[in-house]
């Protein structure tokens, strides 16, 4: 059985309880991919891969390396070719954008016989991501997870196919919702201020203050962005964090 989860704090979170609990029949999928923005497909064409790889260009503004390194994580063809289609999956999530778009991928891409989800508000409601438990709580949802019926995956797939008309995905009342890139842009704005303040600390105080799973990538990406706009004034290091500070014209 294949267990996927969204990111490198997940994966090492059940790699540890994997660990402590002798499981050594079970294998993890990371994904690696930041699905609530830039461009998707019903497709892992062509097309979409040079679309997503464009996207991705301007939103890693890092040196080459580093850029090249996260796109190849960003726009990978296929996670699943080389998978046992008739394995099962679990499919480890909250409720949050970020991984309900994770379960509507897998659904979409993968072929495997049985798709599971292991929610972990089933351990407790305040929680709304997996890298929030502590891995010492999964055996209170490990085996308990619920299996998706044949209609729920249409369902899931439908959802996904969608998608792609903008840019940037919320989740509202349960629904995913695409809005445009500069949605949280006059959030963002509320917090910088007349006097130069480290932009790390403008994108900290952005994150905490909104109730969805967005990257410090992102926020950041949207802060270059009002400055090319010169919405806001900056000095140091453009593509540093550490290196910049920000303040209002």
């Amino acid at each position: 059985m294949y267990h996927i989860c969204l990111s490198d704090p997940e994966r090492g979170a059940l790699k540890y309880f994997f660990l402590q609990q002798g499981i050594s029949d079970h294998k993890i999928i990371c994904l690696h991919n930041e699905l609530t923005v830039g461009p998707l497909s019903p497709d892992l064409n062509s097309l979409f891969t040079e679309n997503r790889t464009t996207f991705y260009k301007e939103y890693l503004e890092f040196d080459d390396p580093t850029r090249d390194f996260y796109i190849s994580k960003f726009v990978h063809p296929n996670y699943f070719s080389d998978l046992n289609e008739y394995s099962s999956i679990v499919v480890w999530k909250g409720e949050n954008v970020a991984e309900e778009l994770l379960l509507r991928f897998v659904a979409n891409f993968s072929r495997f016989k049985d798709i599971y989800v292991a929610e972990v508000a089933t351990i407790d409601a305040e929680y709304k991501n997996v890298a929030e438990v502590n891995p010492i709580l999964f055996p209170q949802i490990w085996g308990k997870w619920k299996l998706i019926s044949e209609g729920k995956r249409k369902s899931l797939i439908n959802n996904w196919n969608k998608l792609g008309k903008q840019p940037l995905r919320i989740l509202e009342n349960g629904e995913i919702i695409e809005v445009p890139i500069t949605f949280y842009d006059d959030h963002l704005l509320s917090f910088v201020t007349t006097s130069f303040q480290p932009s790390g600390r403008v994108v900290g105080q952005t994150l905490s203050s909104i109730d969805q799973r967005i990257s410090d990538t992102f926020i950041y990406f949207r802060l270059r962005n009002l400055i090319k706009a010169q919405k806001v004034a900056y000095e140091g290091n453009l593509f540093s964090m550490m290196d910049l500070k920000v303040k209002l014209p």
